[in-house]
């Protein structure tokens, strides 16, 4: 039996509308064909599967059995087809994405997790309040960075993709390793190792310092990785967030302490352009982004 995708798709048009003649015009086709492909699927199949009536078309015992399957390959086409529009229309130019020092990472899975969405990403590394600038003024298509960064409102979206927190991260061996948790003010004689100014840890951390009423000795050493690297030398301590230090921490080469200190948490964003300015390409990938962070999460 040779049942072609095309009459089944005939016959399922023609059930739906009750006539031969509509379904040609919605199929594109001339009624002579429609009829042909009805007649060689009632041959296959053995049996009338309608009978035309003055009013128009009604289904026989045998095609009403034959309609269900002739609906769902209809659909399984007009999806096939759904997705092979998609994919053609999605951008292939390449696509400049920023990623915060904090969230460095992620960029491998972002990269090949994109490749997999036809999207080709470039990434530039670089703290938060850079990055987010450079969405502003054009320069990277969008950014996942830490807050809170300062944007003048309007300038760029921002959206939430997940949320972190700020512990203190010691040399493995360091006299408060056995701690879980542990005041600020138990960090007030250590040397603290610092991103530059511009990083969002940086502040946020200043904040917490200045709030716990500390001014403790400070080394800063320009960037959030310069700073991991110190820390597994041996050298300070550093309030950074948790997944940035995650890994060192499972290995035994850091040890993390959870800050007895209100707002800890730091928010993870995909800073983007205004909605009203973003093309197809903005919002495929942003719609990618954002599914990332919420199979992350």
């Amino acid at each position: 039996m040779k049942i072609s995708s095309d009459q089944l798709v005939a016959f399922s048009v023609v059930a739906e509308l009750g006539s031969v003649s509509r379904a040609a015009e919605r199929l594109n086709l001339s009624q002579p064909t429609v009829s042909s492909q009805l007649r060689a699927l009632q041959e296959q199949f053995g049996e009338p599967l309608y009978r035309r009536r003055a009013h128009g078309v009604e289904l026989t015992p045998a095609g009403e059995g034959l309609l269900p399957h002739a609906h769902a390959v209809a659909h399984a086409l007009r999806q096939v087809g759904d997705h092979i529009a998609g994919v053609q229309e999605r951008p292939e130019r390449i696509l400049r994405l920023g990623v915060s020092y904090s969230l460095g990472r992620r960029s491998y899975g972002l990269v090949t997790g994109g490749a997999a969405q036809r999207l080709q990403l470039q990434l530039l590394a670089g703290d938060s309040t850079t990055l987010a600038g450079l969405v502003m003024t054009g320069d990277l298509d969008a950014a996942l960075v830490l807050g809170p960064i300062g944007m003048p409102p309007g300038k760029v979206d921002l959206h939430q993709t997940g949320e972190d927190e700020l512990v203190a991260a010691l040399p493995a061996g360091h006299p408060l390793a056995d701690l879980r948790y542990a005041p600020l003010q138990a960090l007030r004689e250590e040397t603290f190792l610092w991103a530059g100014r511009t990083s969002s840890v940086r502040r946020q951390s200043d904040r917490l310092l200045q709030e716990a009423g500390l001014t403790p000795h400070s080394l800063e050493l320009g960037s959030l990785i310069a700073v991991r690297e110190a820390l597994l030398d041996g050298h300070g301590v550093a309030l950074l967030p948790r997944e940035f230090v995650q890994r060192e921490r499972d290995l035994g080469l850091l040890t993390t302490l959870g800050l007895e200190a209100p707002l800890v948490g730091i928010s993870q964003l995909l800073v983007t352009p205004p909605a009203a300015t973003q093309g197809a390409e903005h919002r495929a990938l942003s719609a990618f982004l954002r599914e990332a962070g919420r199979t992350r999460g």
